[in-house]
């Protein structure tokens, strides 16, 4: 679970900035969203689900490193690697009956991180009336995927 500490916006995109403690470090980085979605789930129906480009993480530096670290140990992984330093940005499915409102309300998101063995999947969820992020594993099988994609040498 991330707080959101800052929000800019661009044409496209709401971007905040999440951070959060391991213990007593400070970990986080910045999520971008795409701006103008609609609901992706209209009656009961499939709509809108699936937005190209609808999420990007980007490493704000020793925090996102940091991140990265609690992940891996979380996931009792080993590794050393630092977040990659090049923005990431996948495809998502939006799992939400009603529009994106980027100042109040909960909403989900699966995103689709694409690595080469695999396309590991972890639900990106805001809360933007409490100003939370949480990343949540899909699965215990994509745990490898996810770090891998996360530390991906570009």
């Amino acid at each position: 679970m991330l707080n959101i500490v800052s929000k800019k916006e661009t044409d496209s995109t709401v971007i905040f900035k999440a951070q959060g403690l391991d213990h007593t470090d400070t970990v986080g980085l910045e999520i971008s969203l795409k701006k103008n979605i609609k609901a992706g789930i209209v009656n009961g129906e499939m709509k809108n689900t699936f937005l190209a480009n609808g999420i990007s993480f980007q490493s704000i530096g020793k925090e996102s490193d940091r991140l990265v670290t609690a992940l891996t140990k979380l996931y009792n992984l080993k590794s050393k690697n630092k977040m990659r330093t090049d923005k990431m940005t996948f495809e998502v499915a939006n799992l939400n009956e009603t529009d994106v409102d980027y100042n109040s309300g909960q909403y989900r998101f699966k995103a689709f991180l694409p690595t080469d063995d695999d396309i590991p999947e972890l639900f990106v969820n805001f809360d933007f009336t409490n100003k939370l992020i949480a990343l949540n594993e899909k699965d215990p099988e994509y745990r490898t995927g996810v770090i891998s994609y996360l530390t991906k040498k570009q």
